[in-house]
């Protein structure tokens, strides 16, 4: 009998892991990133506008379950602003436009070589946020991810996935 009840503990482990879609890598090059992802993503575009001192962003972003996946980017070429100070200002900005607060300290993460910084917010009613932030070649990269567990080992690989490409 226990026999019996493993094996169909096995199958039925295995059928839900079947059902699991694999990572897909897409490529951006325009805006000079790559990520993955198990979803086919949406992509958005808003041209800006100078007048409004809109900047110009592209977002590509995909729901899997109770998780969103998403990258924005953004045209962070600035008369104002070197990209070291895009990059020391960003993280409290992007608190400030989310109405968030950090849960714990940044960390420093990478990605294909360049420097950044990962931090968690919680957004009140709204599932935790892990956010990766980098500032390269005059563009701001926000990396997020929004689950209940931010944890999980799917939020890990999207956030890994993230490949700077320029």
């Amino acid at each position: 009998m226990r026999i019996v009840t493993a094996t169909a503990l096995a199958l039925g482990l295995l059928s839900l892991s079947a059902c699991t879609k694999p990572w897909k890598e897409y490529s951006y090059p325009t805006w000079g990133f790559a990520v993955s992802y198990r979803e086919v993503p949406h992509t958005h575009e808003n041209p800006g506008d100078p007048r409004t001192a809109t900047p110009h962003t592209f977002q590509v972003e995909a729901v899997q379950g109770d998780m969103d996946f998403r990258v924005s980017a953004t045209d962070a070429n600035s008369p104002d602003k070197t990209e070291d100070q895009i990059r020391a200002s960003a993280p409290n900005d992007i608190i400030r436009a989310t109405s968030g607060t950090v849960k714990g300290p940044m960390k420093p993460v990478t990605a294909s070589g360049v420097a950044g910084q990962e931090l968690t917010l919680d957004r009140g009613s709204d599932p935790t946020e892990r956010v990766r932030i980098f500032v390269v070649n005059h563009k701001l990269y926000q990396v997020i991810a929004q689950s209940p567990d931010i944890n999980s080992p799917e939020v890990a690989a999207f956030l890994d996935s993230f490949k700077i490409t320029k």
